[in-house]
């Protein structure tokens, strides 16, 4: 038997809300999605789907966001479906470490299987189109591309290319290390 409530706001604040309001008791595991789209790449640090599961994670929660891309509303979420349940099994038997949330995206439709991958480094090159409205304001649609600066085979860009759902873990802590031991003894 399920028992579902709904809640508006951002997707980090419903996960919030259900953890410190309308839970008995703290679940096993939260799942974020399936979110249409792509939350690889870049696209991550953008997304709502993402943040709520890093939520969870905050909150000592094993978490896992599931997109697919594909954000036809008739889309083939099978192979994300069937990712996602393995996925959940193995997170559900072996858990996760503290402040780790895995990002998982699957192709739309059936896939090759799931592969474990690194986030690929990439950007969008933004182009705006400026419009009016019938009320003769304007306005501007964000419009451009994803560039991939690296391509290597084991991103997730480059599995998801590949008709494999990606697997990437994540932490919320975006320290840059490395640049911080060099610089942490320069006084400003």
């Amino acid at each position: 038997r399920f028992h579902g409530q709904a809640c508006s706001g951002t997707p980090a604040d419903c996960i919030k809300l259900a953890h410190h309001e309308l839970l008995r008791q703290k679940p096993d595991l939260v799942v974020s999605g399936i979110n249409h789209g792509s939350n690889a790449g870049i696209n991550l640090i953008y997304s709502g789907t993402v943040s709520a599961a890093t939520e969870g994670t905050i909150m000592g929660t094993p978490s896992i966001a599931v997109s697919c891309l594909d954000f036809d509303e008739e889309a083939d979420l099978s192979g994300a479906q069937d990712a996602a349940r393995k996925v959940i099994g193995y997170v559900l038997n072996h858990g996760l470490p503290p402040g780790v949330t895995l990002n998982l995206n699957a192709p739309a439709g059936p896939l090759k299987g799931v592969k474990w991958a690194r986030q690929a480094n990439s950007r969008y090159v933004e182009e705006f189109d400026g419009r009016r409205d019938p009320a003769n304001r304007d306005y501007y649609w964000m419009t451009g591309r994803l560039e991939l600066l690296d391509d290597s085979e084991d991103t997730d860009i480059k599995v998801l290319s590949n008709g494999y759902a990606s697997l990437t873990p994540i932490q919320y802590d975006l320290t840059a290390y490395r640049l911080l031991e060099d610089v942490k003894e320069i006084e400003l």
